[in-house]
């Protein structure tokens, strides 16, 4: 049983779309069937270069995730590359082209006329889903994120872990929002898949909540007031409880008592697995750094009212690094007393967690273009987000579709070369 900080899980989705005209291609079944070595006729999932390809709810999404809890960050980051590669491979070879891409909502999918559900192996849970929500919408179908596990061994380790990931949530989007467009439009957020996120499940309001999870410290705490409030009032429009297990949890981030992890949810995935896995391994300091209490302690941040939290991750949302954090119980726990910008803040994070990114690498020492670069990176240049709204040039919520088609293939590049949105024109 792994204790906190000695290891973490990352799960990175990538939508698969046609080379020629990026129109998503519903074909995750056939990548995993072609990448995969045994004689399942549609595999769930497979690993590859150390790195686990799985379905995801819609059949024009995989997601790639480190198959074991890892401590090096650096050593998973290759991993996950010579995967991309791998599918990339097989992709091209079809008729037509097809490849992955970054961020995370399709600027032009339609999901009434193109979502297709995954129907194989968990595709009962899907139906389910479907039945209950309706699923053709974009909050359930043009959402890419990434996830990251931290695991916890006992009840005060889960207690600290929860309190630091609920200061954590709402400034995190800062740094990956890469969600600016929808059909072929601006949209007022810069974390536009938040916004749907949190309202995809809203004929039972308990599944998501507020986003941000309630002020819960407990292990037994967590199964009284959030889980069996969730599953009872599920119960009604799922009588045989296919979707009665944790991962209904729909909130920013979720106790999976079953792996002993909390799961972040609220990030974004951005153009490049190297941005990636280096939020990954900063969200990993920060969160270690508040469980330490080296800014304020445990109490006072536990205390930190839901809705302050809420209000700063709307703000965020629709801002970035530009939000202006006032709330008093929210600056205290991070050591604070004045009004400061999320940017500020999480340059302060950085400046000071500074000489821990080595440990993240195999305690090797970092050389250009290593985490903590990535992390500088998005402080001085915004999130990709902010770098995609530059690069469209426009004053109106109006895009031009063949220059979104252009930047959209240009991210398509992004990510096969692993390298970030330049902060200007490519």
């Amino acid at each position: 049983m792994l204790h906190l900080f000695e290891a973490c899980g990352i799960e990175l989705e990538y939508m698969i779309v046609r080379k020629d005209d990026l129109v998503a291609a519903p074909i995750a079944d056939e990548l995993l069937k072609a990448a995969s070595d045994n004689d399942e006729e549609w595999p769930d999932e497979i690993t590859v270069a150390s790195t686990g390809w799985s379905n995801e709810l819609v059949l024009h999404v995989l997601e790639m995730k480190t198959a074991e809890p890892t401590a090096d960050l650096a050593a998973a980051e290759a991993d996950i590359v010579r995967s991309i590669d791998k599918a990339s491979a097989i992709l091209s070879e079809r008729d037509p082209p097809c490849m992955l891409l970054g961020t995370s909502a399709h600027p032009f999918f339609n999901p009434e006329k193109e979502m297709r559900l995954w129907p194989h192996g968990a595709g009962e849970i899907y139906a389910t889903y479907d039945r209950v929500f309706g699923c053709t919408g974009h909050g359930w179908s043009n959402l890419q994120s990434m996830h990251l596990n931290l695991p916890f061994a006992n009840d005060e380790e889960f207690g600290r872990l929860h309190a630091a990931i609920r200061l954590l949530l709402p400034v995190l989007s800062a740094l990956c929002a890469s969600s600016p467009f929808l059909e072929s439009r601006r949209t007022p957020f810069l974390d536009t898949r938040l916004e749907y996120y949190r309202t995809n499940q809203s004929r039972i309001p308990s599944i998501t909540g507020d986003v941000i999870p309630e002020p819960v410290f407990t292990m037994q705490e967590y199964h009284d007031l959030i889980l069996e409030k969730m599953y009872n009032d599920i119960a009604p429009y799922d009588p045989d409880g296919i979707l009665r297990g944790e991962w209904l949890n729909s909130r920013g981030a979720i106790a999976r008592f079953d792996r002993m992890a909390i799961e972040i949810r609220t990030m974004d995935i951005q153009e490049c697995p190297g941005m990636d896995i280096a939020t990954a391994a900063f969200v990993f300091l920060m969160a270690k750094a508040i469980c330490e209490e080296r800014f304020a302690a445990l109490p006072s941040v536990k205390r930190i009212r839901t809705q302050a939290l809420t209000d700063l991750l709307n703000d965020v949302m629709r801002t970035g690094r530009h939000a202006v954090i006032t709330n008093e119980e929210i600056l205290a726990g991070f050591g604070l007393t004045e009004a400061v910008s999320v940017r500020a803040l999480l340059q302060r994070m950085l400046d000071t967690l500074l000489p821990e990114f080595p440990s993240l690498c195999g305690g090797g020492a970092l050389n250009e273009g290593g985490f903590a670069e990535r992390i500088q990176f998005l402080l001085d240049h915004g999130s990709p987000a902010e770098r995609m709204i530059q690069y469209m040039q426009s004053d109106t919520y109006e895009l031009d579709p063949s220059r979104l088609r252009v930047l959209y293939g240009y991210l398509a590049r992004c990510l096969t070369e692993n390298r970030p949105l330049p902060p200007h024109h490519p």
